[in-house]
């Protein structure tokens, strides 16, 4: 369980102050899909930042079963770096790179065991139904096949939470369907937690839990 206390985070603009969450709180549920949904604008993305500690709330804390963190003031880049892998809607495929070299940055980046990561690469690709383009190159797959690779490489980190900002928002309806089954499975099967945030109502369907922001607010529904 990560417990988040007291979230409250504003911006700046023209020296005008924007109220963005306002003594906002969440509980993420391990090896759960937890779904964040609000109209456009309301936050989410500024939600799923700080939950995955890439932005300081203006006040806040984070409460794990091992940890207490303020977080305004700890520098949690060894935690994050640790904790989670993240997923985005524009993939973030390096295109000098091929599908597999791709994969292959997480042990690089994080120190794995290359040997492994190898194995579980062949062993994954299966899994995700994209082994036929294990040597083609970002600029050739469609955005279906760029977001499983993407998942993919979610997998190779080593993390057991996964942030996906609006994971479905470059996919057609085909696509969404497909991708809203592999997330389904991976939660299953490899006990993933999920922290999603998206207006595509698809996701209802999948998520353990669902919270929604209002009026600052964060309503688990």
């Amino acid at each position: 369980m990560l417990s988040f206390k007291k979230i409250n985070k504003s911006y700046i603009n023209n020296n005008i102050k924007n109220l963005v969450l306002d003594n906002a709180e969440i509980e993420i549920s391990k090896s759960e899909i937890n779904l964040i949904t609000g109209n456009s604008g309301v936050g989410k993305s500024t939600l799923l930042n700080i939950i995955g500690c890439l932005l300081k709330p203006d006040s806040g804390k984070l409460i794990t079963n091992k940890h207490n963190f303020d977080l305004t003031i700890n520098n949690l880049s060894n935690y994050r770096i640790k904790t989670f892998s993240y997923l985005f809607q524009d993939f973030n495929l390096l295109p000098e790179f091929d599908v597999y070299q791709n994969l292959l940055l997480p042990s690089y980046i994080n120190n794995l065991d290359l040997n492994e990561t190898k194995r579980n690469i062949e062993e994954y690709m299966s899994y995700v139904d994209i082994k036929h383009l294990k040597h083609s190159y970002p600029e050739s797959l469609s955005h279906g096949e760029k977001q499983r690779v993407a998942m993919l490489r979610c997998l190779l980190g080593g993390k057991k939470i996964i942030l996906a900002d609006e994971p479905t928002g470059n996919l057609d309806e085909i696509n969404t369907k497909l991708l809203l089954e592999l997330i389904l499975n991976i939660n299953r099967k490899l006990e993933y937690t999920f922290v999603i945030t998206s207006h595509d109502m698809s996701f209802k369907k999948i998520a353990n839990n669902i919270f929604e922001i209002n009026n600052k607010k964060i309503i688990k529904k």
